[in-house]
């Protein structure tokens, strides 16, 4: 993983887990659908805790 890697997506340990909406894995920063260019804020649903089944 990059030195670079924002703030937000340590905060909300979002560099841990694959993306749903871009399709971004563990390690990479999430992307702008349109441009393709890397988001200084990871997706809304990368930053939520994964559900787990009860």
């Amino acid at each position: 993983m990059s030195a670079d890697i924002p703030r937000p997506y340590l905060e909300w340990d979002a560099i841990f887990r694959d993306c749903v909406e871009c399709a971004a894995r563990v390690g990479e920063l999430c992307v702008n659908p349109i441009s393709g260019v890397s988001k200084r804020l990871p997706c809304v649903a990368r930053t939520k805790p994964e559900e787990t089944e009860q």
